[in-house]
């Protein structure tokens, strides 16, 4: 039982942790918004006008879906240039029918990546001011392209939820079939150890019935010793009257006066007397079978008492047994109830984080 509980409380420990959503996801609790900025960047030792905006997300993950975007929609591929991805002598459709050349890059900004791009037009890099119907354009693009991301993001990212707070849920559903076992152990021994104190009341009471019995023999094996003694005392008193009648018997068979008067009174008187000691003789014998008869009972009643007083004691046993399982089973049953509170808690702060996603994802409809 001591191992099981010790590896129970191992496996059990390891449900009390789970992954927090990584800092992107923690950033997408609330709906993202694209805010562009202008800055000037240095590009080739020299600044220019570049457009920025922050994405919540991995550098390499957006500007991968970037790439992906511009080779897909427009079928446009750039090349590395001083730290910026150079797409030389481009077209984009909807931005403008002038030949562009665009750069861009991505850079760690806090919990979050900044994208630059930067568009040049006739040997010109580009201010919003310089052309707002295009950069009215661009700028839808780039929201549409974010927006598209996070949702891709947001899938991502719930799926990743979903799958924390299932496993959360599962791991609740193990502590409650635990929970069920500790409880069934503690009933199961609580409803071994109430026949087992019945056992030892049944018990306790024929151990009485035992003593008693065993008293009152004793106290009958004295009566019946008494009795022995008594018919030992009456026999030897007999023997010796017997003993002296004998002896005036002789004296007078001598003397050839057995058919006298006085001869045949102690010829009477002696066979009265010898049939007495037979009498006493027999009553004798039967007191000692009475005493030997009463020994045996109570040799058999301690007997009996013996086997009643083992049987205490392993019954006593088990119930200290029964007591001891159910104190440890109580024990890791106020545990595995404390781990319910924790897994509760992380349930619900699960529960919480996917219910923001969720909101948060149905935010972008708005953007």
């Amino acid at each position: 039982m001591k191992n099981l509980l010790f590896l129970l409380t191992i496996c059990l420990s390891s449900f009390m942790t789970w992954a927090q959503p990584n800092k992107y996801a923690q950033s997408l609790m609330i709906t993202p918004v694209v805010a562009f900025d202008a800055q000037q960047v240095t590009f080739n030792e020299t600044s220019h006008p570049a457009l920025t905006y922050i994405i919540h997300s991995d550098a390499d993950d957006f500007l991968k879906d970037w790439k992906k975007m511009f080779e897909t929609k427009y079928m446009i591929e750039g090349k590395r240039s001083s730290g910026y991805t150079a797409c030389m002598g481009v077209r984009v459709a909807n931005w403008s029918l002038d030949s562009l050349n665009l750069y861009y890059k991505t850079e760690k900004e806090a919990d979050a990546t900044r994208m630059y791009l930067m568009i040049e037009k006739g040997g010109k890099f580009l201010a919003e001011t310089d052309d707002m119907e295009m950069f009215a354009k661009v700028k839808v693009t780039l929201k549409q392209h974010a927006k598209d991301f996070y949702l891709k993001q947001y899938e991502m990212h719930i799926a990743d939820q979903q799958k924390q707070y299932d496993g959360q849920v599962k791991d609740m559903e193990k502590l409650r079939k635990q929970e069920e076992k500790f409880n069934k152990i503690i009933a199961d021994h609580n409803s071994s150890k109430a026949k087992a104190d019945e056992n030892i009341r049944e018990t306790n009471a024929k151990l009485a019935e035992s003593r008693n019995e065993i008293r009152t023999h004793n106290t009958a094996l004295e009566l019946n010793k008494k009795a022995v003694v008594q018919a030992e005392k009456e026999v030897s008193t007999q023997n010796e009257l017997i003993k002296a009648k004998e002896v005036e018997y002789t004296q007078l068979n001598n003397s050839g006066s057995l058919n006298t008067k006085s001869g045949k009174k102690v010829m009477k008187e002696l066979e009265k007397g010898r049939a007495k000691m037979e009498k006493l003789r027999a009553t004798l014998t039967d007191a000692g079978s009475e005493q030997t008869k009463t020994e045996n009972e109570i040799i058999k009643a301690e007997q009996g008492e013996a086997k009643l007083q083992s049987k205490m004691t392993e019954m006593n046993a088990a119930v200290d047994k029964h007591d001891a399982e159910i104190n440890a089973s109580k024990a890791e049953l106020d545990k595995t109830a404390q781990d319910i509170k924790d897994k509760q808690r992380l349930i619900d702060e699960a529960k919480n984080l996917l219910d923001k996603l969720q909101a948060a994802k149905a935010g972008l409809a708005t953007m």
